[in-house]
């Protein structure tokens, strides 16, 4: 998913954008005033290139066990870089977060009480993770530098279209005017409520403020994001740009530890480990030729493709000779091998003295393993510079009209704003912000049907509307990259197709598929 990473300048313009009542008064509505309100407190927060939190925060999947992490002077940037010290359930580790890379170090016990008592606990290798750092990639974990980074949470805390959509007014006439991402001028009033004058709920989630500043200072109730109902409790203290400096510098000195780093919860394929005779069997030896492979369980072999990494096996065979008990006879054979994600190793292991007229002898592998993430230091420094140099650029957020339907949601999912928050660079408004500074464009369902043969159909009036933003939002990003998220394959591949029609540099705009999923 892309997200928001920003540092924030705001130019705010609500008061031309927010419809006034139509029951003959002078002013907006108190729930207008109260959007309003909020939008200036939810840029100002958007706008600071980090925030320090002392609370909780809890996440609860479909199916899964509530995970509530207590943290205090927890620092996030809005790239989703974090520092701090947590405690999950009885135990107390440092949690680092380096964009979408989260590590954590602490006691083994703390990875013990995430699994929950879950059957892989009885193969995992976790005495290796005791005060060592650990790659938290599928841990269940809550993603704090995502869920609190700044630039997101103010668009959570504004985001009003979750509680209930807006009443549709005439179509704005750029930029989407005619396309499926269309917005529309708000006609009705937002589920919004001003408890004091320092304290504004939408739906459960209450935001206290300083209202001369502007500036967040707690925050408390819940929210959803990708499937996940999220609680928090949560006094917040912005902060500048300086006071991100001994973060960064923390991490950099950090770098040398993550380069190859145990991760736990990256589950492997069920027929990771298996053994068949090989040769014949003799009463002074039967071999076994034993396979061990980093193959990675399918529901995430494509979300981990391209991550490097390998698998460390222990790995103890016993044997089962005709009758006899398990391991009674035959001998044990303990290897210790390691194999590469999606590769393979082999070793041999015999079983010996067995009796005459042994007729049938099988192997009893018993696994104890662990995962690691490798990646190089020059390429986690790389990676952290963008993510500084992100922290540093100034964005101006505005208020506009909203989209409709899946592409309002859409527009949720990718950039985690309200459809009705923009970010304006240059003369163009985009959706979104990425990470490393990228623009970012959603594209909600819908355009896939006026796809034909890999490209958009020339007879529709979008295309020529499509092919003049491309121009527009290349014009304006200036130096940052542009990236196209599209809820639909054939969409996707259009979008490549016109970039490249376009004669636009390589890399310049980069498109991706993401299913709009339900939230």
């Amino acid at each position: 998913m892309f997200v928001l990473s920003v540092v924030v300048l705001v130019a705010a313009l609500v008061v031309s954008l927010i419809p006034f009542a139509t029951d003959g008064s002078a002013g907006p509505t108190s729930a207008f005033r109260a959007q309003q309100e909020l939008d200036a407190v939810a840029f100002e927060l958007g706008g600071s290139p980090g925030a320090r939190y002392s609370g909780t925060l809890t996440t609860t999947g479909a199916g899964g066990p509530p995970r509530k992490v207590e943290f205090t002077d927890l620092t996030v940037a809005s790239t989703k870089n974090a520092e701090g010290d947590i405690t999950y359930d009885t135990s107390t580790a440092q949690y680092r977060q380096i964009g979408n890379y989260r590590y954590l170090k602490g006691p083994a016990q703390l990875w013990t009480d995430l699994f929950d008592g879950a059957p892989i606990l009885r193969q995992l290798d976790l005495k290796v993770t005791e005060n060592r750092w650990t790659n938290l990639r599928y841990s269940g974990l809550p993603d704090l530098g995502y869920l609190l980074s700044p630039a997101l949470l103010a668009g959570r805390i504004g985001n009003a279209e979750r509680i209930r959509a807006p009443s549709a007014g005439p179509e704005l006439p750029a930029p989407n005017q005619g396309l499926p991402d269309a917005r529309f001028w708000p006609t009705s009033d937002p589920e919004i409520t001003a408890i004091d004058d320092d304290t504004i709920r939408v739906g459960t989630l209450a935001t206290t403020f300083d209202p001369q500043t502007k500036q967040v200072t707690h925050i408390e109730g819940e929210f959803a994001s990708s499937g996940t109902q999220v609680d928090i409790d949560a006094d917040v203290t912005l902060l500048g740009a300086d006071d991100l400096t001994a973060m960064f510098t923390d991490e950099r000195s950090l770098l040398p530890d993550l380069t190859s780093v145990p991760a736990p919860a990256v589950p492997l394929a069920s027929d990771a480990v298996t053994a068949r005779g090989v040769g014949a069997c003799t009463p002074a030896s039967c071999p076994f030729l034993i396979t061990a492979t980093g193959t990675l369980d399918a529901e995430v072999a494509e979300d981990m493709r391209g991550v490097t990494g390998h698998v460390n096996y222990g790995l103890t065979t016993t044997f089962t000779v005709d009758d006899a008990a398990p391991g009674a006879v035959g001998g044990t054979c303990t290897r210790v091998v390691s194999a590469p994600f999606g590769g393979r190793t082999q070793t041999t292991c015999a079983a010996t003295r067995l009796p005459a007229g042994t007729r049938v002898v099988r192997p009893n592998t018993a696994i104890e393993y662990l995962p690691f993430i490798d990646t190089t230091e020059a390429d986690l420094a790389s990676y952290l510079d963008s993510q500084e140099q992100s922290s540093e650029l100034p964005i101006t957020m505005e208020r506009t009209g909203a989209k409709k339907g899946d592409a309002a949601r859409y527009n949720d999912q990718v950039v985690g704003f309200p459809s009705s928050y923009v970010v304006r660079q240059g003369d163009y408004l985009f959706d979104g912000v990425g990470p490393e500074g990228n623009l970012i464009v959603s594209f909600a369902p819908g355009y896939a049907e006026h796809v034909t043969a890999g490209r958009f159909d020339p007879a529709w009036p979008g295309t020529a509307l499509l092919t003049e933003q491309l121009t527009k939002q290349v014009a304006a990003a200036g130096d940052r990259d542009v990236t196209y998220v599209a809820a639909e394959p054939a969409t996707a591949a259009a979008l490549r197709a016109l970039v490249v029609a376009e004669g636009i540099a390589p890399g310049k705009v980069g498109v991706f598929a993401t299913p709009l999923t339900a939230d």
